[in-house]
């Protein structure tokens, strides 16, 4: 939903590419982190009777906050040039760390299993939005020759 509401809002398709691919490669990641390791859950009392019987590491609840909260950052972040944007991106870290929290005190991860969503889901986004942004510039403008100061053979129109 963030992502077609960016895309309705920008006018360009980018910011909904960024958070479908950033969120199912995440998927895949968790999924495949999960198989490969195969850890329980932590033994303690969990606070969710339906907790799902998926391994515990990753986190995926932590590595899929990251995908949406991290993506919607970085199109405000490409997008917005406003002293707030840093509040987006403020906010984004604390949604992170409260989602690891939540799941750590309800039993269904250690410490270990968040952070390693961090180190799986961060690279993630990071290589999304540069893959992304080389398909689609942020700004969704290419800037023109004159602009970058390369092949500008006439001087700017000026009005008197």
């Amino acid at each position: 939903m963030a992502g077609v509401v960016a895309a309705l809002v920008l006018r360009r398709a980018w910011p909904l590419v960024l958070l479908t691919v950033a969120l199912v490669g995440e998927l895949v990641l968790f999924l495949n982190a999960a198989i490969l390791v195969g850890r329980p859950r932590p033994a303690v009392p969990h606070l969710d009777a339906a907790l799902p019987p998926t391994s515990s590491f990753p986190s995926g609840h932590t590595g899929a906050a990251i995908a949406l909260f991290g993506g919607v950052a970085a199109i405000v972040l490409c997008t917005v040039r406003a002293w707030w944007r840093w509040l987006v991106v403020a906010t984004a870290a604390v949604l992170v760390i409260a989602v690891a929290l939540a799941r750590m005190y309800r039993g269904a991860h250690y410490l270990t299993d968040a952070l390693g969503a961090v180190v799986l889901a961060v690279p993630w986004l990071l290589v999304t939005l540069w893959a992304v942004h080389l398909a689609a510039p942020p700004g969704g403008r290419r800037r023109s020759p004159a602009r970058r100061g390369q092949g500008a053979t006439t001087p700017p129109l000026t009005t008197r």
